[in-house]
């Protein structure tokens, strides 16, 4: 075999592991490029079905606060005027109840009733977080608001607190 051969075969192997190197280069970037759509689809997932179970919470306690009656929109005084801004760039502009779904079990430590109906209620934003009395700051007083209002789900969350589905 000539010099000349020879460095033809040393190419012609050498573009053959360079050929093969870049395929198994292709292959993994298109496992990791999968790997992290799945990812992606994993962790969007729960966002959307969450959002749906806040939706269909809302739904059923008819789009109102269930502890003082507050619908979505706009708030009144305890005479039935619609409260507006008294001041700032919003002077004059009705001031809007925003609603949200609260997770009678916290959702992180029961994972298994987190998409579950009966497992929220819907509450203002001062009945949720920010008042006293609210669900988050106001457990206590919370949880006895539900036993004496709303039996069925005060029982079903006492029954399912200890529960591993």
């Amino acid at each position: 075999m000539t010099i000349k051969q020879l460095r033809a075969k040393q190419h012609k192997e050498r573009a053959a592991k360079r050929k093969v190197q870049r395929e198994a280069a292709r292959t993994r970037k298109q496992a990791r490029v999968a790997r992290r759509r799945e990812k992606r689809a994993i962790k969007s997932a729960p966002k959307r079905s969450l959002k749906q179970w806040s939706l269909d919470v809302m739904e059923r306690d008819n789009n109102c606060c269930v502890v003082c009656g507050a619908k979505a929109g706009t708030r009144k005084d305890k005479h039935g005027n619609i409260k507006v801004f008294k001041s700032g760039p919003r002077k004059g502009q009705p001031i809007i109840v925003p609603l949200n779904a609260h997770h009678l079990l916290d959702k992180n430590l029961y994972p298994e009733h987190k998409l579950k109906v009966i497992c929220g209620v819907t509450l203002c934003v001062i009945n949720h977080k920010y008042s006293k009395f609210s669900a988050h700051k106001g457990g206590l007083w919370f949880s006895e608001w539900l036993k004496i209002n709303r039996p069925a789900q005060w029982k079903w969350a006492v029954e399912n607190m200890g529960s591993e589905e």
